[in-house]
Parts: C-alpha cells; sequence; structure tokens
C-alpha cells in the first residue's frame, strides 16, 4: 500500500526527518524508521508492505506514528489489516444418511490458493465424531482443487433416535473445516422361516418361523411383536410373541390351513411388526394337496 505524508507549513524551504513507527510490526513490514523530506518538498509518499504471517489470527488495526519534533504532537493513521489464509472446506451430497447405509461420499476441497499451491499435492488430516469413519489422511492431488474419500456409517445396534455428528478436516496453514451429518437411527424386526414352503395339511407345526431384533446393543427390555398372516385361510400365525428380555430373537409355529378347495400353490406373507422398528416380512408357499 502507498502512504502520503504532508506538512502543512506554507514555508518548504527546510529538510526534515519524521520517524514512523507501526504498533503490530508482525502485521505490516517494509517500512523505514525515518523519513526524509526534501527541501521544497510539501509531502512524500512512501511504500508499506503488507505481510502474510501465514497464520489464522484474525484481522488487526496498525496504528502509524509520524513523528517530527519541528511540528509538534505526533500524528496517527489506521490500517486495518484483515486476515487471509487459505481455507479447507467438506461437503457431501447426503448429509442425512441412515445408519445401515454402509458408506457414504465427502468432498474436501481446498480454496484461495494460488498457482504455486496449486501444483503441490496437499495432504489433509480427517477427525470423525461417534458414529462415523474416516480415513486417518485424504491427499488432494496436485493441480486439482477437491478429492472425495469414503466415510464409513456405525450401525450401534440400539434405537436410540436420530444422532448428530460430524466430520473435521485440518492443514496447517488452512483454515479447517467441519461438517455436520445427521444419522438416522434404524432398527427392524426380521422375521424368517425354517421352510420355504410346506403342504396344506402339514398340521399345527407345518414351519418354524424366527422373530429377530436387530437392536442387540440393547436387549434390557423385552419386545412384543404383533403377527399377520396375509391369508389366513390357508396359514395361521399367533397375533403376537414377544422376545424376552436378554435374548435377540424368538420361535413360533406357522400353521397350515387344510381346505377343500382345489387351489394350487398359494404364496402367504407372514408380517412383524413392533413400534419404532422396520417391519419384517416372510414369504411361505402353501401346496394344495387334494
Amino acid at each position: 500500500i502507498t502512504a502520503t505524508l504532508t506538512r502543512r507549513n506554507t514555508v518548504i524551504c527546510l529538510a526534515y526527518t519524521v520517524v514512523l513507527h507501526r504498533s503490530v510490526p508482525s502485521f505490516l513490514s517494509g517500512l523505514s524508521a525515518d523519513l526524509e523530506v526534501v527541501p521544497g518538498q510539501a509531502s512524500v509518499e512512501f511504500s508499506i508492505l503488507v505481510h502474510d504471517n501465514d497464520i489464522v489470527d484474525g484481522d488487526g488495526i496498525v496504528t502509524l506514528t509520524a513523528t517530527a519534533p519541528e511540528y509538534g504532537d505526533p500524528v496517527t493513521a489506521a490500517v486495518n489489516v484483515l486476515d487471509y489464509e487459505p481455507i479447507l472446506v467438506l461437503s457431501t451430497l447426503t448429509p442425512i444418511v441412515a445408519e445401515n447405509g454402509g458408506t457414504f461420499v465427502a468432498k474436501v476441497s481446498r480454496q484461495g490458493i494460488g498457482a504455486v499451491d496449486l501444483a503441490t499435492e496437499l495432504i489433509v488430516n480427517l477427525v470423525a465424531g461417534a458414529g462415523l469413519t474416516v480415513p486417518v489422511t485424504v491427499t488432494i492431488p496436485a493441480g486439482l482443487h477437491e478429492q472425495t474419500f469414503s466415510v464409513g456409517i456405525v450401525d450401534n445396534n440400539l434405537l436410540d433416535g436420530n444422532r448428530t455428528s460430524s466430520l473435521s478436516a485440518t492443514k496447517n496453514l488452512y483454515e479447517s473445516a467441519s461438517l455436520d451429518v445427521t444419522i438416522t437411527d434404524y432398527e427392524a424386526v426380521i422375521i424368517t422361516l425354517n421352510k420355504s414352503s410346506f403342504l396344506e395339511n402339514a398340521g399345527s407345526k407345518a414351519a418354524i418361523a424366527t422373530v429377530r431384533r436387530t437392536d442387540t446393543g440393547n436387549l434390557g427390555q423385552s419386545l412384543l411383536v404383533t403377527l399377520e398372516s396375509s391369508d389366513a385361510t390357508e396359514l395361521r400365525v399367533p397375533a403376537s410373541v414377544t422376545i424376552p428380555a436378554g435374548q435377540s430373537s424368538v420361535e413360533f409355529f406357522v400353521v397350515a390351513v387344510d381346505d377343500s378347495d382345489i387351489d394350487g400353490p398359494q404364496n402367504v406373507t407372514i408380517t412383524a411388526s413392533a413400534g419404532g422398528y422396520a417391519i419384517g416380512t416372510a414369504t411361505a408357499v402353501v401346496l394344495d394337496h387334494e
């Protein structure tokens, strides 16, 4: 930047020396301690270098003071030096993810850099909050502004509602970045059958069904599971079963219904449901026997 020092008197035939001082030397440099004003010169311009200290330290006010004994009290001028450092930015197209989703893709980018810095690869440090996993570092290749990386999602096997976690990216001499991620809860009741088909005359123990809860991290309470058959004229199930506390599953018998109709194989779906859990289904084929 260029500064101008002006003397206000009309007699300017004499030279004089002005002592210059800056209040924060680390923000401005290239400033001589003494400035000579030659005879006949009413003002003089001088250059001040703004010093990039490569530190994220915020904006600062620097006071310039000019002192000349011949002119009485010192005069001052304030310079506002704005902090400017390159920054990292984290982003994703999926800021809301399900805990059973496995992985999602995030991106780290570098902004506010010149051609010299862009020509060099940048190794960025990554940290993930609870419920997420990331590699220790990700490298932005030379010539590129950004790089994607995979984020793992941890299923905590708890019926605990949605959670908020975060990612952070850091690098020396760069402003760090953070990204909030919402992890939606996903727990389910799953029903399986030991037989995919059976005859309609198989009776009260035509097949064994197993109902399992996925929130195995919290089995302190029993779980009531409601059951339903899509066709009770072919296959019947209990109205409900209870998974006892301390257990992750329970078994029950599937009842085949022997009717007099010549109706061929019938597909029947059993549905298991419980409050707060995703519904589970299993399908069996009931074979005709006439």
